[in-house]
């Protein structure tokens, strides 16, 4: 679900920005964490994002729901949860490369457009009954490789629609939109179910999209660059690589990612067997713990956008690496359901504010014009390293227990770390 004459290829400084034409605009402080919402773009946009967030993660909880119980096997509902990501190392970088030669307003209301039939193939095949786990599978692939030709080109408008000086709270607040779906999806997903079978479940993420169409048609026209189909395709892919290898900020942020996605964020994909195999607690528990992962991301999307901006993202980020490392190796050593929800709900904090505070040094960074490129170069390092740590992970703790490859993992994201930090003094200033 998200840019070239833009906002951000303006040559003064930012504070010294005319405002946006016919925007309205909320009063709010300069300071607030809030004040990208001064933005009439970002506001709908957002909104927007929230309605289809919220329609996804009910789409999720359904998915889940139908395929345990047609096939009463783990395994199943695995492979169709990972159909969603097998999509990402192929389209995400060619995603960002169209995303930045297209019409955005038109790129995000077409595959908007794509989203929303999709969902509805799958609510019409539930509703008559003639849903298959091949066709569950299938759908859940093209639903994933439309998140990944979104996402680069939703990423981008922010970008190129907020002023730079409100680029740190845009990210926090779109991290925070999804983070807050991921607790009221759930929560209605359940009477949804109960009420109309898994078939409702998927006609209301269907209709959810209208919220997405609704926004980008009434959001102004982001002019495109001139020069935007100068380059062939090839050559846009090369570009975007070369520039996220010659920024110095961008490598760190993706650096920074690959190591988060691969050794912090198998917590997410481990959750019910930590509730169910390690707490001995049931299904409920592995819900309260994804619940307390959101509430902790959504409080993280208020607060550390003000307080990335007052400390400096190097420092910032250098901070949150430490707690990450710390909470994490916490979580996994927690020994009841009570202390583990306490901890989640400071990992999902810290969490987030690491991989947004990433996101928001690579689109800050990123030259006007290559905004979808390097995006997607992001999102790739984050699911394709998060896929990869799962796979081996899982098969880890099945070996020597899931606390102990928990901890590891933690010790070596922050042991990792500190040795790029010492050779690469710039690692963190670089995010600046």
């Amino acid at each position: 679900m998200h840019i070239t004459s833009t906002v951000l290829e303006r040559t003064q400084p930012a504070a010294a920005a005319p405002p946006l034409g016919g925007e309205a605009t909320i009063e709010v402080p300069s300071a607030s964490p809030l004040r990208a919402f001064k933005n009439r773009d970002f506001l709908l946009l957002c909104v927007g994002a929230f309605i289809s967030s919220v329609g996804t993660w009910m789409e999720r909880v359904a998915v889940g729901v139908w395929v345990t119980e047609t096939t009463g096997l783990a395994a199943a509902t695995g492979l169709v949860t990972a159909m969603l990501f097998v999509p990402v190392a192929v389209l995400g970088p060619l995603g960002g490369a169209l995303s930045d030669r297209a019409d955005r307003k038109k790129w995000l209301l077409w595959i908007t457009v794509a989203q929303a039939v999709i969902a509805a193939l799958l609510a019409g095949l539930a509703s008559l009954h003639w849903l298959t786990v091949p066709l569950v599978s299938l759908l859940m692939f093209l639903t994933g490789c439309g998140s990944v030709l979104l996402t680069a080109g939703f990423n981008a408008a922010i970008a190129d629609l907020v002023p730079k000086r409100d680029l740190t709270s845009a990210m926090f607040l779109n991290s925070g939109q999804w983070n807050l779906a991921r607790v009221v999806g759930p929560l209605l997903a359940a009477p949804a179910i109960a009420l109309g079978s898994t078939a409702l479940a998927f006609w209301l993420n269907a209709v959810s999209f209208g919220g997405v169409l609704v926004a980008v048609a009434y959001l102004r026209p982001i002019p495109r660059r001139a020069d935007a189909r100068a380059e062939s395709l090839k050559v846009a892919l090369l570009n975007g690589a070369r520039v996220a290898r010659d920024d110095r900020g961008i490598s760190s942020a993706l650096t920074i990612t690959a190591l988060v996605g691969f050794f912090i964020a198998p917590f997410i994909g481990l959750v019910p067997v930590f509730a169910l195999q390690v707490l001995r607690e049931g299904p409920a528990a592995a819900s309260l713990l994804v619940a307390a992962q959101g509430g902790g991301a959504v409080v993280a999307a208020l607060l550390s956008a003000s307080l990335l901006d007052r400390v400096g993202a190097g420092r910032w980020m250098r901070l949150t690496c430490i707690a990450i490392t710390a909470v994490t190796a916490a979580f996994w050593v927690t020994p009841n359901l009570t202390a583990a929800m306490g901890t989640m709900l400071v990992l999902g904090a810290v969490y987030l504010s690491v991989v947004t505070g990433c996101g928001r040094a690579v689109l800050g960074r990123a030259p006007p014009g290559t905004q979808a490129r390097i995006a997607s170069l992001y999102h790739v390092t984050l699911d394709a390293t998060y896929a990869l740590g799962l796979i081996i992970a899982g098969a880890a703790a099945d070996a020597v227990g899931l606390r102990k490859v928990g901890v590891a993992g933690a010790l070596l994201f922050g042991a990792i770390l500190w040795v790029l930090a010492v050779r690469r003094r710039d690692m963190f200033s670089a995010l600046e």
